[in-house]
Parts: C-alpha cells; sequence; structure tokens
C-alpha cells in the first residue's frame, strides 16, 4: 500500500514540479538578460531640463533615434522633416480648394540639407506636376499605375532607409537583450500551452485549477515582455544614454507650459526651431498652445515668413502620406493578384 501511494505521489510530483522549476528558470533568464545587457550604464550628467537643442541633427532623426527610441522614422518624423524644409525655403504650404498643397520652390538639396531630407525632397520632385505636390491629385495616379505606385513606394523606403542607416551607423543602442528578451518571452508563451496538457490524465485532474493559473501566468508575463519597451531589455551606450536624456529633457522642457511661458524663445526664428523639434518628438500640440497663448497671431504674421506654423493644420501631412503609401501597395497588391490569376488561367487551359 506504501508502494502506490509513494508511487502515486512522485507521479503528481513529476506532473507539476518540472514546470515551477521552469518558471524559475524563465525568471532567472530575463533577470540574467536585463543585468547584463539591459542595465543602463552610468554617466555623469544630471541635467533636469534642456532650453537649447542638444545636438544639430535633423528633425527625422531626432524622431527616429529619440522618440522611438532607435527605431523607425513615423508620421510625426516626416512632418517634422516637412517642416524643416519648409523652414528652409525648400517648399511652401498652399491651401486649395479641396485641401493642403506642397509648392516646391527648390527641386535640387543644397548642403543645408540631410541626406535624408535631400532625398525627401527628391521623392516630392517626382511626383509634382508643375512643381505642385497635390496629395488628392497623386491618390488616383498611384491606384491607376503600378509603375508610379512602385516608385512611390520604393522612394519612401529610401527615405526611411536613409534615417535607419544613420541610426545604425551612430550605434548608440544595443538591441541584443531586446532580442533575446522577445525571443525567450515567445518560447515561454509556448510551454505556457503545455502546462495544461499534463491535467488531462484522470491521475492528475485534480490539479487542472493550478496547472491552468500556471500556464496563465507564463502566457500573460511572456506577453507583457513581447510588448515592453525594447529599452527595458536593450540598452544605450554610454554617448547614446547621455544623448537620449538631454533630447527627453529638451522635451520636458518644450512640455513645460510654466517654465516655456516663463522663458520663451527670444525670437520668432527659435519657436519655429522649436515647433519643428516638438514635432519630431511628438510634443507639438504642447508648443503650439504655448505658442497662441505667449505670441499674438499678428505679431507672429509681421515677424515671421511661416505662417504655417502657428496652426496645427501643417500635421495632417504625416496622415496623408501613410495614405498614399496604403494606397500605392493596394495597387501592387492587387496587380500581382491580377498577374497570378491570369497566369493560373493559362496554366488551366
Amino acid at each position: 500500500m506504501n508502494d502506490i501511494e509513494s508511487e502515486y505521489v512522485l507521479k503528481v510530483r513529476a506532473a507539476w514540479l518540472p514546470w515551477v522549476v521552469l518558471l524559475i528558470i524563465f525568471g532567472f533568464l530575463f533577470f540574467l538578460v536585463f543585468w547584463f545587457l539591459g542595465k543602463e550604464p552610468e554617466i555623469s550628467y544630471q541635467g533636469v531640463y534642456e532650453r537649447e537643442l542638444p545636438s544639430d541633427d535633423p528633425p527625422d532623426f531626432i524622431n527616429a533615434m529619440v522618440k522611438n527610441l532607435a527605431g523607425s522614422i513615423d508620421k510625426d518624423g516626416i512632418v517634422a522633416a516637412l517642416m524643416n524644409l519648409y523652414h528652409k525655403d525648400y517648399l511652401e504650404f498652399q491651401e486649395k480648394k479641396h485641401g493642403q498643397v506642397i509648392e516646391l520652390k527648390k527641386t535640387e538639396p543644397g548642403k543645408d540639407l540631410s541626406d535624408s531630407e535631400g532625398f525627401l525632397l527628391k521623392l516630392l520632385a517626382r511626383f509634382a506636376v508643375n512643381n505642385i505636390f497635390d496629395f488628392q491629385e497623386v491618390e488616383p495616379r498611384l491606384s491607376k499605375s503600378t509603375t508610379d505606385a512602385g516608385a512611390f513606394n520604393r522612394l519612401l523606403e529610401g527615405y526611411e532607409n536613409f534615417v535607419r542607416e544613420e541610426i545604425t551607423k551612430r550605434g548608440y543602442f544595443k538591441t541584443s537583450g531586446n532580442v533575446l528578451a522577445k525571443l525567450l518571452a515567445v518560447l515561454m508563451m509556448f510551454f505556457s500551452l503545455a502546462v495544461v496538457g499534463i491535467s488531462t490524465q484522470e491521475i492528475t485532474a485534480f490539479l487542472l485549477p493550478s496547472m491552468t493559473l500556471l500556464s496563465a501566468i507564463m502566457w500573460f508575463t511572456g506577453g507583457a515582455i513581447l510588448m515592453i519597451r525594447k529599452d527595458f531589455f536593450g540598452r544605450w551606450t554610454r554617448e547614446g544614454r547621455e544623448y537620449y536624456l538631454k533630447w527627453m529633457n529638451f522635451s520636458r522642457y518644450l512640455s513645460d507650459f510654466s517654465l516655456l511661458s516663463e522663458y520663451p524663445p527670444e525670437s520668432v526664428v527659435v519657436w519655429e526651431k522649436y515647433l519643428i523639434y516638438a514635432t519630431a518628438l511628438g510634443v507639438a500640440e504642447k508648443v503650439i498652445s504655448t505658442l497662441q497663448n505667449t505670441v499674438p497671431h499678428e505679431i507672429w504674421e509681421a515677424q515671421s515668413q511661416h505662417g504655417y506654423f502657428y496652426g496645427p493644420s501643417i500635421f495632417l501631412f504625416g496622415n496623408q502620406f501613410y495614405s498614399l503609401r496604403n494606397t500605392a501597395s493596394a495597387t501592387i497588391v492587387q496587380a500581382q493578384a491580377r498577374s497570378k490569376g491570369s497566369s493560373g488561367g493559362w496554366s488551366g487551359g
């Protein structure tokens, strides 16, 4: 009788103990990844606010490096790049009956533009008609012509790649810890699906509630790690950490209404630069609100050559660019589907 009871206890223990040990092992592995690959280096910089631009990098680069953690440019980055081209008098924004258009004042990039900004200018020039880039006219072209659709997507991807290559070249952020943690998270979620299966056997059926809870812990922990910011397990280099913190402190200064109102920029030109980089950092709405409460519209119109900076309508261009990409991608997919259907019909004949 004792032998049977001992055998039963061993079977039950063998059913749950390995999974508990596995959960502990995963927790230990995540700790190791964080400690050796995710823990930020100590730096001497202790600033709280930055009132001046921490570097002279272009706004699309700041958007990808700082706002998106050494990732890809987003719609705020594209709008910031357009605003910088506007600020440097390469283009003008105009209101038409059907919406906004971009007028190109220059079609060739000068030395005052970054490589990515120069590439964006070429994209606009490629689809402009009489130096007017009209979103409402470009969209039908992309929906009807696979050549235009392919060219648009290639140029937009080329622009994004310019920014991405500069991010890689700087080497400010190390992603190895983030990648390893995400792989462990996927593996953990895979194992969580197998946990409940051991309770289907009659001898261990009573363990089902406990094992379901264990499975849920593994599943949701893995899912949370997949969604966590990549700078938790990834990390900045010392130079990159200082660079990131300075720009975040500049963003904090721009977002602080009382501070920005107390210590406003000294000229309209500086306000324009602040708005460009506030857009890249994702805090433009706060800065525009402060601007409109600090500088009356008539003063802005008298002192600035760039009236569009004073209002929020300029931010629609980011959504419009990605809408054009979606249209171009849909045109290419439809053309490929028709091509496959046509070749299938011939082979079937």
